[in-house]
């Protein structure tokens, strides 16, 4: 006969107690399992982060590996941007108040603005040398590229920050990113509530998040691979959006006295290769781009405004030199910063954008 004297008699009167307890043995190995998985991915060094907006540097690397090892120090913000740290406000909050006599050049643009290939050194770095060799201390030129942003985020960045910088000069710098494939058009992106972006935040910073998110991206890769008819001409910025941002930025320069610069982007076609952000043939996308390019064109000349045509530069350079400024077809090397950044000077200096500060 069984001993019910053993049997405590809340506890077969309360479901709840072996309920609470059934879930407590049930999430002790989840837990352990994820805190395993944290540590193993921690010791491989993997890192990923699963915006749709972030373009990998070299994306041949994650072809060539089941893990991303490219470090992530980016957070999220209220407009579903990724924002490097320390923030454009972190790096250049101190210097809001412009010294007199100096030329404040501002830099907007994508990666190809942000930096250049194996090193941290930009264009717009040699833009501020070359200047100041020429009138010392006469120039400054601050750097507000950003890697993965299209003309709707250089738009945001425009209106929310660098205004209050108040430029001389804006350089508009952007179309790769902007033709990017993509199910949901930057501007229909919907903005999360803050609480949303500071816990999507916190997440980040665990590799397991990472991972399952990793995970997801080769599913959606996947996905695209499959659907490259369905998704050509569905853009992240469509191009009438694309010259109603061009149009948008222009008009924010002008109302507030900044001179508007807008510049073509350039490329090696040969490096050019089809990926999971333009999953489409060389030729295919090339063709894009150069419709990208010549809405800035288009553009430029409707509002009177400089285009500095890097594009057709580079067109007239011999194709076999071509890799010696570019590192994969988009992105300029070491060389090509400094080239670019003396083409873009001398062509102002020439459509008198930049003049002595001093006189």
């Amino acid at each position: 006969m069984e001993n019910k004297e053993n049997i405590s008699p809340s506890s077969t009167r309360n479901p709840w107690f072996w309920g609470l307890k059934y879930l407590a043995f049930s999430l002790i190995p989840c837990i352990a399992l994820l805190i395993a998985g944290e540590v193993f991915l921690r010791f491989s060094n993997f890192r990923y982060s699963d915006t749709p907006l972030l373009m990998l540097s070299k994306p041949e690397t994650i072809a060539n590996s089941s893990f991303t090892k490219r470090k992530i120090n980016l957070i999220k913000d209220k407009y579903q941007l990724w924002v490097s740290l320390p923030t454009f406000e972190q790096r250049y909050g101190a210097e809001k108040n412009k010294p007199p006599k100096v030329k404040r050049i501002i830099t907007l643009g994508c990666s190809c603005t942000q930096a250049c290939a194996y090193t941290t050194r930009s264009y717009p770095d040699h833009m501020e040398e070359i200047l100041n060799a020429k009138f010392p201390f006469g120039f400054r030129v601050i750097n507000a590229g950003e890697g993965s942003y299209t003309s709707f985020q250089g738009l945001q960045r425009l209106k929310r920050e660098i205004v209050s910088y108040e430029p001389d000069i804006l350089t508009v710098f952007f179309g790769w990113n902007d033709h990017w494939a993509a199910m949901t058009p930057d501007h229909l992106v919907k903005v999360k509530a803050n609480w949303q972006i500071d816990l999507i935040n916190f997440l980040e910073k665990f590799r397991v998040y990472q991972a399952y998110h990793w995970l997801i991206a080769q599913i959606k890769a996947k996905i695209l691979k499959k659907e490259r008819q369905e998704i050509r001409g569905n853009y992240r910025v469509p191009p009438e959006k694309y010259e109603k941002n061009l149009n948008d930025i222009i008009n924010i320069c002008l109302s507030n006295k900044i001179q508007p610069v807008l510049i073509t982007a350039p490329f090696d076609a040969a490096q050019i290769r089809s990926s999971q952000n333009f999953p489409f043939s060389r030729e295919a996308l090339l063709e894009t781009h150069h419709t990208y390019n010549e809405i800035v064109r288009k553009v430029g000349m409707a509002r009177g405004v400089v285009v500095i045509d890097l594009e057709v530069f580079f067109l007239q350079v011999e194709p076999q030199r071509l890799s010696l400024y570019f590192s994969d077809g988009i992105h300029f090397t070491p060389r090509g910063c400094k080239l670019v950044a003396e083409l873009i000077v001398q062509r102002m200096q020439e459509l008198s954008v930049i003049q002595n500060p001093f006189q």
